[in-house]
């Protein structure tokens, strides 16, 4: 870890206590964002050099006021990470359309 990635006096890390296999090798996940943003639109989306970049925000309206876009997050992933998410969304997406189990149901 560089000095540049060391946790500043004010910075909170939040170790979450899981771990991610990869491989072999066990990652503690932790947590240094600053809390969950919601998405409803994409600002970018290209690819160059092997790197996807995405940015995402949210639509803001409040009366009076033009309307606006937050930026809620910026990512910058490879092919093989775009690949896990697109598999990701996939799955999420085919489960949302799958109608409820009624054998189950109360």
């Amino acid at each position: 870890m560089a000095d540049d990635d060391l946790p500043t006096s004010n910075e909170v890390i939040l170790a979450t206590g899981r771990h991610l296999m990869i491989g072999n090798d066990s990652f503690e996940i932790i947590d240094r964002s600053d809390g969950v943003r919601y998405v409803d639109l994409f600002t970018e989306a290209t690819y160059m050099n092997g790197v996807a970049y995405l940015s995402m925000g949210s639509a803001i309206y409040e009366f009076g006021n033009p309307p606006v876009v937050e930026v809620s997050t910026r990512v910058r992933m490879s092919m093989v990470a775009v690949q896990n998410l697109h598999a990701m969304l996939g799955n999420i997406i085919s489960d949302a359309h799958k109608p409820p189990d009624q054998s189950k149901a109360n």
